[in-house]
């Protein structure tokens, strides 16, 4: 499971180049297309301050869902999710 390598220690980078259009399907919506906030209460992504924790905890946080963004786990795979993570690591 992939979830267990991040949690091991174990690099798992996600692609950028692969997360751009999940992000711009599933999420510009509210967080807008270079990763500022449309909503109120949406992580701003252009302000690192929302990526700030490992990548590990950003995956469990999607797949789950926060505050009234609705959980991907079951819409998206781990590894889409980390292209997504790895995406907005490239926005601030």
């Amino acid at each position: 499971m992939l979830l267990t390598w991040c949690f091991a220690g174990n690099a798992v980078a996600g692609n950028p180049f692969k997360g751009k259009p999940l992000y711009e399907r599933h999420c510009a919506e509210c967080h807008a297309d270079g990763g500022t906030t449309k909503m109120e209460n949406a992580s701003n992504f252009k302000q690192a301050k929302g990526l700030m924790v490992p990548d590990a905890q950003l995956l469990m946080t999607i797949r789950a869902g926060k505050g009234m963004m609705s959980g991907y786990q079951g819409l998206l795979k781990d590894e889409e999710i980390l292209d997504i993570i790895a995406y907005l690591r490239t926005l601030f």
